[in-house]
């Protein structure tokens, strides 16, 4: 099976961070064509992670269409995610699948995930502040979000 996906691929918008040291993720479907559904949750290896979305792996083979509302859990660093979106392509990786998920348009989760990628970014590489800050810029400055808006933060 080849790769799979509703629309052609477009530029990305947001700029995705790498993710290291096998950080994972609960995925389970809330609802199909607009109607509340709830499947069992089935875990999930995050592979990139921006603003507006993610790669992933899995076992499952999930539905490549916007009809099928995910509901996703994550912790990065300090931070517990629960974010909703849905597939947009699928593609056989070895004997997984790779998924690219677009979340649901919200702009506070946006920023949180800014925040929570800020803190990845400087907790995995403490020593390159200018890396750091180039991020910060090119994810639309971080710290006049946390400046102005509060946020849970496990801890």
């Amino acid at each position: 099976m080849g790769n799979e996906s509703r629309q052609a691929p477009h530029p990305r918008s947001q700029i995705r961070i790498k993710l290291r040291g096998n950080i994972k993720a609960k995925v389970s479907i809330v609802s199909v064509f607009g109607e509340g559904f709830q499947s069992s949750y089935t875990p999930v290896l995050l592979d990139d992670l921006s603003p507006t979305g993610f790669k992933c792996h899995s076992h499952l083979r999930f539905p490549v269409n916007s009809d099928y509302v995910l509901h996703i859990e994550t912790s990065i660093c300090q931070w517990e995610l629960s974010l909703l979106g849905h597939v947009v392509w699928r593609r056989k990786e070895d004997n997984l699948y790779a998924y690219g998920i677009e979340f649901i348009p919200d702009d506070h989760i946006q920023k949180a995930i800014r925040i929570a990628l800020l803190a990845y970014i400087g907790q995995m590489q403490p020593n390159y502040r200018r890396i750091h800050q180039l991020y910060e810029r090119m994810m639309g400055g971080a710290n006049a979000v946390i400046r102005s808006m509060k946020f849970d933060q496990k801890g």
